[in-house]
This record gives structure tokens, sequence and C-alpha cells, in this order.
């Protein structure tokens, strides 16, 4: 039987990933990439490696987050 349910950790990233875009994506920037009209908004890759939002499942030992 497949389990469908999210773990804690993945709740919290969840939930990470919802504020960094909450806070820091323009909703006329969700709603251009909604549409196809902007493909990948590279602007934002600093502040997602900051928030270690890139390297998720790269070992901690490399600085990621480990995550399967």
């Amino acid at each position: 039987m497949f389990d469908f349910l999210l773990t804690r950790e993945e709740k919290e990233l969840q939930e990470e990933v919802r504020r960094f875009v909450r806070d820091e994506v323009p909703s006329s920037l969700i709603r251009a990439m909604d549409a196809d009209q902007v493909k990948y908004p590279k602007e934002y890759m600093k502040s997602l490696a900051t928030q270690n939002l890139l390297g998720l499942r790269f070992s901690r030992e490399w600085g990621g987050r480990g995550m399967k």
C-alpha cells in the first residue's frame, strides 16, 4: 500500500516554500508563470540558495538537506 501523507519534514518544507513565495514573489509573476508567459525567474535563485531550498537532495555534509 502507498502512503501519500507527507512526513513532518516534508510538511515543514512545504510551509517554508509557501512562505517564500508569499513573501518574495509578486502575484503578477506567479500569474505570468501560470500563463506560460515567463519560464524561470532566475532573479530568485540567490534567495532560494540562501534559504537552502536548492540543495534538498544533497547530503548535509555538502550543505544540502539530505532529503529523499
